[in-house]
Formats: C-alpha cells, structure tokens, sequence
C-alpha cells in the first residue's frame, strides 16, 4: 500500500503543468528519500522516571506534563531525532510529515476495521487516510 501511494505521487508529478521540469526532478529526488515508518518505532522512548501517584490525579498530570516538557527541552540545542515517532504506536491516526520527509502509519491504524491485508485495496486506502 505504501509503495502505491508512493508510486501515485511520482507518477502524478508528470501530470503537473503548473511545475517546471527542474522543480519536478527536485520533487522525484525528495521521494526518494521518503522515510516510511511503519508499526512501531525501533527505539522506545523511556518512562521508567516517570513518577505517578495512585490515587493523585492532580499530582500525576503535573508530573508527566514536568516529564514531557523536561523531554522537549532536552532536546534544545541537539540534532533532529529522525527515529522519533510524532505519536505513539497504538494510535488510530497515520501522517506525512513534511519537515521530515516521512510517512507514518502507527500500529493502530494498521488493524480493523481501518485496515486488513484481506480487505480489498480501496478500503485499505479509505480506512488509514489516504
């Protein structure tokens, strides 16, 4: 499925009057270079000091916002994580993102009803999005 969708948009670039033929062979060369990540990410991110309290609703959702943030600001300063995933693996939701030149497609989109190797095509493309 990824590599028709693919396919689809190099093949389109030809039908495109409103692109030079300079413009079009940068566009051929940036699909090339697509990265696809399916499932799940290769390296996990890591909770273990992801500290919540039972029973302390208040006191959990500060900590993992204080969690979140102090994993954002660490990054500040470093190269661009090109393994880092926008969202989490059981999410039922699949991207492009085009500051990083990759389609994603989380585990959770990748089952039913959204999608199955035995469902016909077109439902496959209508049930993850594209």
């Amino acid at each position: 499925m990824i590599g028709r969708i693919e396919s689809a948009f190099q093949s389109n670039l030809a039908t495109l009057d409103w692109m030079d033929d300079v413009t079009r062979g940068r566009a051929v060369t940036k699909k090339q270079t697509l990265t696809n990540k399916i499932g799940y990410p290769d390296k996990w991110r890591d909770y273990s000091k992801l500290a919540l309290k039972k029973g302390d609703y208040f006191a959990s959702a500060m900590a993992a916002r204080k969690f979140d943030f102090d994993f954002e600001a660490a990054k500040i300063g470093k190269p661009v994580d090109k393994t880092e995933w926008g969202m989490t693996p059981p999410t039922v939701n699949a991207y492009y993102n085009p500051l990083q030149n990759e389609m994603v497609f989380p585990a959770g989109i990748l089952q039913p009803p959204f999608f199955d190797r035995s469902f016909p095509m077109p439902m496959n493309f209508g049930g993850s999005g594209w």
